[in-house]
């Protein structure tokens, strides 16, 4: 009786791929979370009931830099993650 040969072993994926997807996907829920950051003061304000609008303005500007700084880390990964996949998959 023939030996059996050992359960077939998927291609490995090279560090390009697994690095890439990560950036993509934590690219994504950063925007996401870019979002959040600049609609969370608006709805705060709604919820206290309106008020003075000028220290609102004052007060809204810091998520408003913050929201901006966390976009853009997010496109930054987003185009981080797009390129390694491109070149993951062309050294195959």
């Amino acid at each position: 009786m023939p030996h059996a040969a050992g359960p077939a072993q998927a291609p490995r994926r090279g560090p390009f791929i697994g690095l890439g997807v990560t950036l993509l996907v934590l690219g994504v829920l950063g925007i996401g979370a870019s979002v959040l950051i600049f609609i969370l003061p608006f709805g705060l304000f709604l919820l206290g009931g309106g008020g003075n609008t000028e220290a609102f303005d004052g007060f809204a500007a810091g998520f408003q830099i913050t929201a901006l700084v966390v976009a853009v880390l997010s496109v930054c990964a987003i185009g981080g993650g797009i390129t390694l996949l491109v070149i993951g998959s062309r050294r195959r």
